[in-house]
């Protein structure tokens, strides 16, 4: 079998023997889905793949991962708990991977460029082929990044949600309890009693929370958390 790799627009034939070498690491999978996580884990086996691990919740990525130094992550922003960017933003930073690949379900050129300035590896789409997919996989474990060497142009639209992402990204880890809790329309007397928390701190948070996401009242809030998976 030769695989065809492509990066920068060239391509170099792998062998049986090479793929041996790119895929003796261990895989751990992080998607929700679970035909897709079953499909890509079959598809790393079938190129060579020894240790792949499916997960389907945030918590056990840290776990996992601090178990298994050397972790290749493949890792979809919806999986359970990951809060979508922040929980990648907290991957990258403490999170001691040796490569993370992004899962995105359907098109984003801003969330692709959001991936890409915070050190993603590589970007697969639940759309692409298997064989897309093995590129992907082997040019990140060969130390080459798949045809994301530059950043795309964006347009206005999509320049306003790759900021939006960034902005979410800034939130800390109280700031984004609160957010989940404007999501569920919770006034700050509310989530001060379900945080155990001085209504006066609720209140500070909110307010840090608004100023960062540019947000003009609570609502808009609670519609930006629910449209980001909070």
């Amino acid at each position: 079998m030769t695989i065809n790799v492509k990066t920068d627009g060239s391509s170099q034939p792998m062998n049986n023997e090479d793929l041996g070498i790119v895929f003796n690491s261990h895989f751990l999978i992080a998607d929700p889905h679970p035909l897709f996580a079953q499909a890509l884990c079959s598809l790393l086996h079938k190129c060579g793949a020894q240790n792949v691990q499916c997960v389907e919740d945030y918590g056990d990525i840290v776990r996992l991962a601090k178990i298994q130094p050397g972790t290749i992550l493949i890792f979809n922003m919806s999986t359970p708990g990951s809060k979508g960017v922040l929980g990648l933003d907290r991957i990258l930073r403490n999170v001691k991977a040796k490569s993370v690949i992004v899962v995105l379900e359907h098109e984003d050129i801003a969330l692709e460029n959001f991936c890409l300035e915070r050190g993603v590896a590589g970007i697969i789409s639940m759309l692409h082929t298997p064989e897309q997919i093995r590129d992907v996989v082997t040019a990140v474990m060969l130390g080459e990044v798949h045809n994301f060497s530059r950043i795309s142009p964006l347009n206005e639209d999509e320049d306003d949600r790759a900021q939006l992402y960034r902005q979410i990204s800034t939130l800390s880890p109280k700031e984004t309890l609160v957010f989940t809790h404007l999501r569920e329309g919770c006034l700050n007397k509310q989530i001060a009693h379900k945080l155990e928390l001085s209504e006066a701190t609720i209140k500070y948070h909110v307010g840090n929370i608004l100023r960062k996401l540019k947000c003009h009242s609570r609502t808009q809030a609670a519609v930006i958390a629910n449209r980001h998976g909070f």
